[in-house]
């Protein structure tokens, strides 16, 4: 997971509210280079920190410790080292962390900037680098604003995020939530293929009792007390007897 938020740090272009995924063996793609990339990563902020102990002062090299103790601390807390968590990951919960990163590149930017700036190539390179740092701010504010957007009603943002999703699992509380949607609205063939998708991602109380609704309302009523069943495995409501009893 902590590859994934340093990958969408740099680069938020397929961005979800939720997601879920597992590993069932070691892989290089899925395992090995992402452990390489995480490592890497770690070296280098050690390797900043040891610097800004030898060149900085000492309030630069302190301030940096503050932002790196802020960073690990909170990265911690989202890596399920210490506890499962309802996600694999999610992009608000990097938001914390984020911060301790911001400030370690600041602090070492800070320090840095000013011994090349009298650097031939920084100053042949100074005027392009600014429109590059510009464009790429531009680029970060308009998604956030388009990212925005989706997050207008609970609908638009399932709808957007299913879409973003790789597999089942990835997605079955958006497809709850559409399914739920469609359920209202009284399109029920197209609400039980997401009700149908939700429960086939992970099995749980309200997907499999809103699945056996929908099979009510459309009188199957053999599929909904199945369904009812599944949900009563894991929750028992009093909804949920009322509609075994019909």
């Amino acid at each position: 997971a902590l590859y994934f938020y340093a990958v969408q740090f740099v680069a938020p272009i397929k961005i979800s509210a939720m997601y879920y995924w597992t590993h069932a063996s070691f892989s290089m793609a899925g395992v090995g280079l992402p452990l390489v990339m995480v490592i890497l990563c770690v070296s280098a902020m050690v390797f900043a920190g040891r610097y800004l102990q030898r060149k900085a002062p000492k309030r630069l090299y302190y301030t940096y410790l503050f932002y790196a103790a802020w960073f690990f601390i909170h990265v911690m807390l989202i890596s399920q080292v210490f506890h499962a968590l309802d996600m694999t990951a999610c992009i608000t919960w990097f938001y914390a962390p984020s911060v301790g990163l911001i400030g370690m590149l600041a602090i070492v930017l800070s320090y840095g900037l000013p011994k090349l700036a009298d650097t031939t190539w920084l100053k042949q390179a100074g005027s392009s680098l600014f429109v590059v740092c510009m464009v790429v701010l531009c680029v970060f504010s308009v998604r956030t604003f388009v990212r925005g957007g989706d997050w207008r009603t609970e609908i638009r943002l399932a709808t957007h995020d299913i879409q973003m999703s790789q597999n089942a699992q990835d997605n079955f509380n958006f497809a709850h939530t559409i399914a739920l949607d469609l359920t209202e609205k009284q399109d029920y063939a197209e609400a039980q293929a997401y009700a149908e998708r939700s429960v086939q991602g992970f099995e749980m109380a309200k997907n499999t009792y809103l699945l056996g609704k929908i099979y009510y309302l459309q009188r199957n009523f053999s599929g909904a007390y199945a369904s009812f069943q599944a949900a009563e495995a894991h929750e028992v409501t009093p909804a949920l007897y009322e509609y075994m009893a019909l």
